[in-house]
């Protein structure tokens, strides 16, 4: 015992006898201890420090601080402070780490496969989701791709019937029988997409009698024909571009009149750099009220009806150029539509316009040459600053297995009697006409009751 505290008396002696020695002799030195009893700081004394204590922080796990607490929670030092953190690298952290996926960690790591074989599927740790990429080209994407062919790729090439989900068109389609879409469907066509639709097949096997035909002997406005011969009606967003235009045609070698029946655009279709040829009841219709349906800057032509029917709609039809068509060019339907046809070539027809009863649109700045009649008005509306000139009047018959087109078409080329001249524009005086310069045309206005 006496030992004992003999021993601690010169530890004692030794440490103040050193301190008394080091402030006796003006010498500097550090405290004994630094030690502030935090297990997350590093203490120190040295010259450097001036012989001060220093107490810097410890980052991570350290004697005193490393306890585990639950899954992928331990202690560890942060901010001078032991607090409870998450592991990084850990399953079970609430985050999909590098080197982790959803089979290795699926509590953390979401699954990132949409079954789809043409989509490319990662998972992306920054942003901690899943992106996806699409493969082009691919065999099941909806889009007949530079490579696909219908033989090859039937699904994404050839289409017909029913169609429940929006799908977008691109390369070389084939059309093979009535389209018919959902309300809430539209149909997106790319850029220099060829549409090429079945000639005198239908493999729907639907139609109707158009009981509306000028001719009752039309063969066109029967219900065989129409069983035989494809129609699309849908929402259709086909924007080409000046370069690389959108061709909706036959597919026949030898394309004809009539080889196919129409496209019938519903409400917000738009139709802009399109070249739409050989339909028979029409190249492009509206249907319904038509307010928000919009074709321009394209290419209507080759058809035996009209080339754009309207019908009671109000849409915009801007920009166009329009040529060879049996009935007219554009035509209105009774339903106080309101449609407004600006800056439009209708060429080589045998009518420009027909505007029938109770159809108000405004016809502007439109130039109509080579047709047999400019303007047939028989409803309102506004026939302003449109140039009308028919020197030959139009260059071809309209003729469908054998059965010729006759009504209102050129006497020199369909035999029609002396008493039918080219006129400029036929009114009953509804409408209002100003500003149109008729020339080079036998009968300039002729007004009827």
């Amino acid at each position: 015992m006496k030992t004992k505290i003999l021993i601690i008396l010169i530890v004692a002696i030794i440490i103040i006898g050193g301190g008394v020695w080091c402030w006796y002799n003006q010498i500097p030195c550090c405290p004994e201890s630094c030690d502030d009893g935090n297990p997350c700081t590093k203490d120190f004394c040295s010259s450097e420090t001036n012989y001060q204590c220093e107490h810097s922080p410890i980052v991570g796990a350290t004697e005193g601080c490393q306890d585990l607490v639950e899954t992928c929670k331990q202690y560890q030092c942060l901010e001078s402070e032991c607090q409870i953190v998450t592991l990084a690298d850990c399953c079970g952290n609430g985050k999909c780490d590098v080197g982790e996926d959803w089979e290795t960690c699926p509590q953390d790591c979401e699954r990132c496969d949409d079954e789809n074989p043409c989509t490319e599927d990662s998972f992306d740790y920054d942003q901690q989701k899943c992106m996806t990429k699409e493969i082009f080209p691919c065999c099941g994407n909806g889009k007949c791709e530079s490579g696909e062919t219908y033989e090859e790729c039937a699904g994404d090439c050839v289409k017909t019937g029913n169609i429940e989900e929006s799908e977008v068109w691109g390369g070389t389609i084939h059309v093979t029988g009535d389209i018919e879409v959902e309300s809430w469907v539209t149909l997106t066509i790319l850029p220099g997409t060829t549409v090429y639709i079945a000639a005198n097949s239908d493999d729907t096997n639907k139609g109707r009698e158009e009981t509306s035909a000028f001719e009752h002997e039309d063969p066109i406005r029967k219900e065989e024909y129409a069983k035989n011969h494809i129609e699309i009606n849908a929402k259709i967003i086909a924007r080409g571009t000046p370069d690389n235009k959108i061709l909706f045609t036959s597919n026949a070698q030898d394309k004809k009149f009539a080889d196919w029946q129409h496209i019938g655009l519903e409400e917000g279709s738009v139709i802009d750099n399109v070249i739409v040829e050989y339909g028979g009841r029409c190249g492009l219709s509206v249907n319904g009220k038509g307010e928000d349906v919009t074709i321009s800057n394209s290419i209507i032509r080759h058809v035996l009806w009209g080339c754009i029917g309207l019908g009671s709609s109000s849409a915009k039809v801007i920009g166009n150029e329009i040529y060879d068509c049996g009935h007219e060019g554009i035509d209105t339907q009774p339903g106080g539509g309101k449609p407004t046809i600006k800056n439009n070539t209708i060429k080589n027809s045998a009518r420009g316009f027909m505007l029938n009863n109770d159809s108000f649109p405004l016809v502007e700045n439109n130039t109509i040459i080579d047709n047999a009649i400019g303007i047939e008005v028989r409803g309102g509306g506004e026939i302003i600053n449109n140039y009308i000139s028919s020197l030959n009047g139009p260059a071809n018959d309209w003729v469908y297995e054998n059965f010729v087109y006759k009504r209102n078409a050129p006497r020199a080329h369909t035999g029609g009697p002396d008493s039918e001249p080219r006129t400029g524009i036929i009114t009953t005086g509804k409408a209002t006409l100003s500003g149109n310069i008729i020339e080079n045309i036998e009968l300039e206005i002729k007004v009827e009751g």
